[in-house]
Order: structure tokens, then C-alpha cells, then sequence
């Protein structure tokens, strides 16, 4: 007898068909639960602080920033547990609009403000320029951003008009500042990110996840090393299958993870490769993309190998006392090291653990 699990919408599981009766589910298996010697530390006080943090793990910082209007950033430095360097930027945050780049030698923070993008020293956060990325006639304000060495900035925009105009990722010429291409795509409000494993002479491959219409959409894109469209190609997908608040891959993954789920979709073709039929907060993983690391509540996070899926087990975080009203919104691995970032409504802590051998 095929057994498959019960979802909602349209989702299909591999070896699995529409319509099939399942008797019985099996039971599942208990999972190894491994209690781990989790370091907090307090970082800032932060208004408003915002979900989205920046990683560098070469120079152990972390970026952190408020949401509302005039609201602080500062870089902390988890290994000398410093703020290095403390800012204002002037509009609220909107979406998922911040990006570290490498442009001319020197590490730039990149953030979205309504049709600009607004340029910080990435060491300082002094404010260096404002890039206009739209124009004054576009329904639409920066959503997402992403930088590529040596100087491409693509940007996903939110179409407040629900209408076919200007939609698309932008490139933009950090030199100049002028617009090079913009693709197409089928939704509104998207969220990008970009990759360049797999992918040959120097073409850099995009993809997207939108959310505003009632059919949300994947977004494909591929551009040349100069910026210009070379394919450009998206597909509505069912709903419970995708969210553009729940995002995750890394440099060297061929796949990205998205929705409470944890579904699973290929990078290059977007088609989708399975699922880890969860219910979690968020996602992050190894270097190489061989580790699926969900948080799953304040308490625990479940670990998974790629590509078999299978769980490895859970790791249980602090005493639950500690975290009552702290909730692991971010994390990363650095080394041999998971580091999460814990939000309350007005302060940032932050932790350090091992990553158990189960």
C-alpha cells in the first residue's frame, strides 16, 4: 500500500498521486534529542529590531538593524562580543531590502528605501550615496536586494498597483548608478536571491519567491557577467508550498528552502525536490548545503542531511525559562558553530553552541 502524508492545497509528494486513500499513517520515529551548552549574551538595545541580520563570518560580524524610521543599525562582533560600529538610517525598513557587498575594495552596506537605494561604508555606516532604482512614475518601491562582485546590484521591487508595469529583477551599475536590464516576472512584491554555483562563464543566476497575488509565483532569471537578461521565466505554484518570509540556501547549495513546511525547490529550474513536512520558524544551512538546520520554536532546532532529507535529530536550546519571551529568529553556521540571533521588542541577544554529532 502507498502510504502519503495529508496536505493541504495542491501539494504533490514524490511517489505519490492525487486522490490516493491512506488507511493508516505509520507512526513516527522518535528523533534523538541532544541538550546542547547554549551561551547567551546580550548585544543592544534595538527599537523595532528587525528579523533580517547580515552575516560575515570571515570578520565574525554580525549586521543588525531597527525597522522604524530613523531607527539604529550597528555591526556586532560575536567573537569579541563588541558593537564595532553604530548607525541611523533614515527610513523605515520595508521588506527584506539589505545587502553587504565587496565594490571597489571596500565592503558596502546596501539599503532599500522606497525607489533608492542608500549606500553605507560597510565598516563605519557612515552614509555614502543615494541610487535612485526606480522612477518616479513606478507603482513600486525596492523589496529585496542582492550585490555581486564586481559591481552588480539586482533588486526585486514590491508593485503597489497590481498592474504588468515595470515588474521584474533590475540590475544596476554600482558605478554609475544606471540601470542595465530588468526581466520579467508574474507576481508582485518579490524576494531575490542570487547564486553563481553551477553556472558558467560568469553568468549569475537569480531567484525569487513572490507573495501578492492569490497564485503566487517562482521567479527564474539568468544574466551575463555585464548584467544584461540572458533567460527569464516564471510559474505559479500552490500557496503552501512557498513564502517570501521564509527563505534560505547558501553559496554553494544547488537548492533553497522556503515556507513553513520547509519545501524544498532546485535553484536553476525552481522545480521542486521534496519537503521537509514540518512546521517551522526559519531556516539556515552549512556552507556546502549538506545540513538543514529548522528552527522549530524557541526551544529546539531539527536537523536535516541533504539531499536524503532525513532528519538527524533535534537540538534542544536553553532551559525554556531563559527563553520565554526570546524567540531564535535568525542563525548561521560558522565553523563548527551554530550562531542564532534572539529577538524581543526592544533588544537583540545572541548565542553561540556546538553543532552536535548525532
Amino acid at each position: 500500500m502507498l502510504v502519503c502524508s495529508i496536505l493541504t492545497f495542491f501539494y504533490v509528494v514524490q511517489g505519490c498521486e492525487k486522490g490516493v486513500e491512506v488507511d493508516e499513517l505509520p507512526e513516527e520515529p522518535e528523533l534523538p534529542i541532544v541538550k546542547v551548552d547554549e551561551s547567551f549574551f546580550y548585544v543592544a538595545d534595538i527599537k523595532e529590531p528587525w528579523r533580517e541580520a547580515l552575516f560575515s563570518t570571515d570578520e565574525n560580524i554580525v549586521y543588525l538593524f531597527s525597522r522604524e524610521e530613523n531607527g539604529k543599525m550597528i555591526i556586532y562582533n560575536y567573537e569579541s562580543y563588541s558593537v564595532v560600529a553604530e548607525g541611523v538610517k533614515s527610513d523605515k525598513i520595508l521588506d527584506y531590502p539589505v545587502a553587504i557587498g565587496q565594490f571597489n575594495d571596500s565592503k558596502e552596506l546596501y539599503i532599500g528605501s522606497g525607489k533608492y537605494v542608500n549606500v553605507y561604508d560597510g565598516k563605519t555606516l557612515e552614509h555614502k550615496e543615494k541610487l535612485r532604482a526606480l522612477e518616479d512614475g513606478d507603482s513600486q518601491y525596492v523589496s529585496s536586494l542582492e550585490f555581486r562582485e564586481p559591481n552588480l546590484l539586482f533588486i526585486g521591487a514590491c508593485n503597489t498597483s497590481n498592474s504588468n508595469k515595470n515588474k521584474g529583477t533590475l540590475t544596476i551599475d554600482r558605478s554609475s548608478g544606471q540601470r542595465i536590464a530588468r526581466s520579467q516576472y508574474g507576481d508582485n512584491c518579490v524576494r531575490i536571491k542570487t547564486f553563481k554555483n553551477g553556472l558558467v562563464n560568469d553568468e549569475i543566476g537569480v531567484f525569487g519567491v513572490g507573495f501578492q497575488t492569490s497564485s503566487p509565483w517562482l521567479i527564474s532569471d539568468l544574466f551575463d557577467k555585464s548584467g544584461d537578461v540572458v533567460s527569464n521565466s516564471f510559474k505559479a505554484v500552490a500557496v503552501n508550498k512557498m513564502s517570501r518570509d521564509i527563505l534560505a540556501t547558501s553559496e554553494d547549495a544547488d537548492y533553497f528552502v522556503t515556507g513553513e513546511r520547509g519545501n524544498i525547490f532546485d535553484k536553476k529550474t525552481t522545480d521542486l525536490l521534496g519537503s521537509l513536512n514540518g512546521d517551522f520558524r526559519n531556516y539556515f544551512l552549512n556552507d556546502d548545503g549538506s545540513k538543514i538546520f529548522a528552527i522549530k520554536d524557541y526551544s529546539s532546532i531539527e536537523v536535516f542531511e541533504y539531499p536524503s532529507l532525513k532528519s538527524l535529530g533535534l537540538i534542544k536550546l536553553a532551559d525554556e525559562s531563559l527563553t520565554e519571551y526570546l524567540v531564535p529568529t535568525k542563525g548561521f553556521v560558522d565553523g563548527d558553530k551554530v550562531i542564532l540571533v534572539y529577538l524581543s521588542i526592544e533588544k537583540i541577544y545572541m548565542s553561540k553552541l556546538d553543532i552536535p554529532k548525532f
